[in-house]
């Protein structure tokens, strides 16, 4: 998912960065896209002058464009500049070409036509990727009448990542256009969580990405620090689930495990004596997930070893659809057998002095059992109480 995207209605001073119109149309000798300071710089970059000043005032990135008409990737390196006599920072340098393969690619570009602008990085862009939508192309003019009403009055103007799916919603142009690899599908989302822990399936599914569009160094970030707040709100929903409940006429207690030993390898130990919840003692494991119950989730070599040795039940709690006001959740049954069918299945199939670190585990999986759905309802915002209660 881009830092910043922008949408960029193209002067004719914008289409000399291209090839066939720099000697056509240029009159001043200049070869760029103007990046408008109301918003290239007050909106999203309001440090780039001080960030390069030792660098003369240049951004070299890697820039990656698509369109018109849908035509696939064109990858190449260019700088953001501003020189001494620049109003504004521009996309500079080479001229981009007609690939050899698509002569008239860029022919039937014209004033006003639109450039979808994703730049990536905070503090300074690290990457910009250009989508060019021309009305008079059939593929492209659907999205072209979503989009140019914000360019209407002004030259630049920034939009955000659900404005672009609206407009491809009210488009109609579905997964094909390349407009939508700024767009963050479900689908996609769920690989990004995935691969941030490492799971197989979702980095098979970056992997087939990356061919159109890749994943950046903060995205990649953005996505281990989403995957670490979920599994933390997931936690403190199940802390508060905990912290609420009641065993009338008996004995309760409870400790989340995982908050003072973050080596645990389960979350949470509870205890229960008499009363209405009867005898029991079990450990479980949160499992937690902005999206639906049927995302895969990760067991670690080490949680699967505990479950495989435990001497109580162990449990996991499968918390998803998170959100401010709770989440749902399904516990699975006692998952000892699984995991020591897992624990067997792994020791019998590496070879020696190979070990797996981690488990991708689909929901539907053999051996695997799930409740009824509950739900989980607490603020996140709230302190978080009974988390060290004794058990």
């Amino acid at each position: 998912m881009p830092e910043f995207i922008a949408i960029k209605s193209l002067s004719a001073s914008d289409l000399t960065l291209l090839d066939r119109f720099f000697g056509v149309i240029n009159r001043t000798g200049q070869k760029c896209i103007n990046l408008n300071a109301d918003v290239f710089v007050q909106l999203f970059y309001p440090d780039i002058e001080t960030l390069t000043a030792a660098r003369g005032g240049e951004v070299p990135v890697p820039i990656t464009v698509f369109g018109p008409a849908a035509a696939p990737a064109l990858r190449m390196n260019r700088s953001i500049t501003k020189g001494d006599s620049y109003k504004n920072w521009r996309l500079n340098g080479e001229t981009m070409h007609d690939p050899r393969e698509q002569p008239d690619r860029f022919a039937h570009l014209q004033r006003h036509d639109l450039a979808v602008m994703a730049f990536d990085g905070r503090g300074l862009p690290e990457r910009v990727t250009i989508v060019f939508l021309a009305r008079d192309e059939p593929v492209d003019a659907s999205l072209y009448a979503a989009l140019a009403p914000y360019v209407a009055r002004r030259s630049m103007a920034p939009i955000t990542l659900g404005e672009v799916e609206a407009a491809i919603q009210a488009a109609g142009c579905g997964d094909a256009h390349p407009l939508t690899t700024f767009a963050v599908s479900p689908d996609i989302e769920a690989a990004l969580e995935e691969a941030a822990l490492g799971g197989f399936r979702g980095l098979r599914m970056i992997r087939r990405r990356r061919a159109t569009r890749p994943v950046s160094r903060h995205e990649s970030q953005r996505a281990r620090e989403a995957a670490e707040q979920t599994g933390d709100d997931g936690e403190r929903l199940v802390n508060a689930h905990f912290a609420a409940l009641e065993n009338p006429g008996g004995e309760f207690s409870f400790a989340w495990t995982s908050r003072v030993d973050a080596y645990s390898p389960f979350d949470f130990r509870i205890r229960h004596h008499g009363g209405a919840l009867g005898d029991a003692e079990y450990v479980l494991d949160v499992k937690a997930t902005r999206g639906a119950f049927e995302r895969d989730f990760h067991l670690s070599f080490g949680e699967g070893f505990e479950a495989a040795e435990s001497n109580v039940p162990y449990y996991i709690w499968r918390v998803y659809g998170i959100t401010t006001d709770g989440a749902f959740m399904r516990r699975s049954g006692d998952i000892r057998d699984f995991a020591r069918a897992l624990i067997e299945t792994h020791d019998r199939a590496m070879p020696a002095g190979v070990a797996a670190d981690a488990f991708s585990v689909q929901v539907a999986a053999h051996g695997l059992t799930w409740s009824e759905p509950v739900v989980l309802a607490a603020a996140l915002g709230e302190e978080d109480e009974a988390a060290d209660a004794p058990a």
